[in-house]
């Protein structure tokens, strides 16, 4: 896959324009979330960015998670646009009770089957990588040294559950 880099800063983040269509998309996914009472899902609207090299994370409590590093993906057949979706200020996380949870994009398929494509707008949650908040200003070798010691200790310091429990 070939992507294009992007480094999002937080001014960057904030100054995102969304044309009408992405902000009809936008407020379709909003307003999704306003009326799902199933329980089975969570929404946290994040409480930060936070900028670490150059991987920009929102913070959501204990967790910050990547924003995607890149605006686009390409492989053989299809091409994929990228832009994230900052409400008020904050993104959005989706946490379900089973399978993955992500943060609120919107993406568009450009290329499809090797040929130009005017795809429209959705939203979809992404998951990317994430770190613990308290761990935001360490280095990678120091990230490390606490994942080891807290995998021998059998700690699962996110949700206080014994080692494996999620």
């Amino acid at each position: 896959m070939k992507n294009t880099p992007v480094v999002w800063s937080h001014k960057a983040l904030l100054a995102i324009n969304y044309t009408d269509e992405q902000k009809s998309e936008i407020d379709k996914a909003v307003g999704e979330i306003d009326n799902d009472k199933s329980g089975f899902v969570e929404y946290f609207r994040s409480e930060m960015f936070a900028l670490r090299g150059d991987q920009m994370f929102a913070v959501f409590g204990p967790e910050a998670r990547e924003l995607l590093s890149f605006s686009d993906a390409e492989d053989d057949r299809a091409r994929y646009e990228y832009v994230p979706v900052v409400v008020h200020g904050q993104m959005i996380l989706q946490a379900p009770e089973e399978g993955c949870s992500g943060m609120l994009y919107l993406m568009r398929c450009t290329r499809r089957r090797g040929q130009p494509l005017n795809g429209e707008w959705s939203c979809a949650y992404l998951g990317r990588g994430w770190i613990r908040t308290d761990e935001l200003n360490l280095s990678s070798d120091e990230i490390m040294k606490n994942i080891v010691r807290e995998i021998e200790a059998g700690e699962n310091v996110l949700s206080n559950k014994p080692a494996g429990w999620v």
